[in-house]
């Protein structure tokens, strides 16, 4: 896909999953609320974000990236991190998956990028 066209592609995606009404949470059931509350005399900080999925829909790290941090978001999905790295340029954006194991495998890998960028 041509350059110019993935860009139009990947801010239509943002704006599809902006609420349009004025929403006080980012991630799923709140719990970037209470990071903010925990850091809110914390105003440049630094996240990692592993499995981040979308950018800013369910997303753990959105309201702290909008105060000014930064940080690393990691996701195996490649549709994904395009998002990242379209919405969140100052970020550290990296397809790879996170394990405990040092091994690498040749396993199948399952993502599910229609449903989380879409």
């Amino acid at each position: 896909m041509n350059s110019f066209f993935k860009k139009i592609y990947y801010f239509f995606n943002l704006l599809h999953k902006q609420n349009k009404s004025k929403k006080t949470y980012y991630s799923f059931g709140g719990i970037d609320i209470i990071v903010d509350y925990i850091f809110k005399n914390t105003k440049n900080g630094i996240y990692i974000d592993v499995g981040c999925q979308h950018p800013i829909l369910n997303n753990n790290t959105y309201l702290l990236n909008k105060k000014g941090w930064k940080g690393i978001n990691i996701d195996l999905d490649r549709e994904n991190i395009n998002l990242f790295n379209f919405h969140r340029k100052n970020d550290y954006n990296i397809q790879a998956a996170i394990s405990s194991n040092s091994e690498e495998k040749e396993s199948p890998t399952f993502t599910f990028s229609t449903s989380s960028s879409l």
